[in-house]
């Protein structure tokens, strides 16, 4: 999740509580010797992101994107409930003459 500056690659926790490029400190295949303390990059990173999940923008396109997601998600739900719609009440209208027959007949529905 951490990344170096210089070459890309990973950086992990070494020593005194303190992040470090990984290829630095295995094989010294990139120059980056500097380290930063967990607590002050903890820091960094939540500050950040609290300014960028407060900006206006950002929570209004978040808002947006959440409404467009949950109406799609109720369309769908909906279509699939309105397709046998019409076949539930086919089958009322159906039960019902059969009702009625079969009073007709002089038969007893339980």
């Amino acid at each position: 999740m951490v990344h170096c500056g210089v070459c890309g690659g990973p950086c992990s926790l070494r020593g005194q509580d303190r992040f470090a490029c990984s290829a630095h400190i295995t094989n010294r295949s990139c120059g980056n010797g500097h380290t930063i303390a967990r607590q002050g990059l903890e820091e960094r990173v939540l500050t950040g992101l609290g300014d960028r999940i407060m900006a206006p923008d950002a929570a209004e396109a978040a808002l947006r994107a959440y409404a467009e997601e949950t109406n799609q998600l109720n369309r769908e739900r909906r279509a699939r409930w309105n397709v046998p719609a019409r076949s539930w009440r086919r089958s009322i209208g159906q039960s019902k003459k059969s009702w009625i027959s079969w009073r007709a007949a002089g038969i007893r529905a339980f």
